[in-house]
C-alpha cells in the first residue's frame, strides 16, 4: 500500500492529470496517438507547459465523442433522389 494516500485517490479520479503513455493505456491505443491527436487539436490537454503535456480523461473523452459525431452523417438528412436512381 502507498504511503501517500492522495497518489491512489488521484489514480481513479476521473479529474486528476494524466500524461500521454497513461491515457494511452486508458485508450487501448499507444503514447504517440494521444500526442498526434493533441497536436492535430482532436483532443484538448489540461496542461500544455514546454514539453509538458497532462489530459484530463473526462475532456479527452468529450472531445473524441465530438469527433465521432461530426464524422458520422446525420440520420434524418434524406439521400437525394438522383444518388439514389445511380445506386439503384
Amino acid at each position: 500500500m502507498s504511503d501517500n494516500p492522495t497518489s491512489q485517490a488521484s489514480n481513479s479520479d476521473s479529474g486528476s492529470l494524466l500524461s500521454a503513455d497513461q491515457m494511452a493505456e486508458r485508450l487501448g491505443i499507444s503514447g504517440r496517438c494521444v500526442l498526434n491527436w493533441f497536436y492535430d487539436k482532436i483532443i484538448p490537454a489540461a496542461v500544455h507547459q514546454g514539453r509538458v503535456i497532462r489530459f484530463r480523461e473526462a475532456d479527452v473523452m468529450a472531445a473524441l465523442d465530438a469527433a465521432r459525431k461530426e464524422s458520422e452523417p446525420a440520420s434524418d438528412q434524406a439521400i437525394p433522389e438522383d444518388v439514389l436512381r445511380l445506386a439503384f
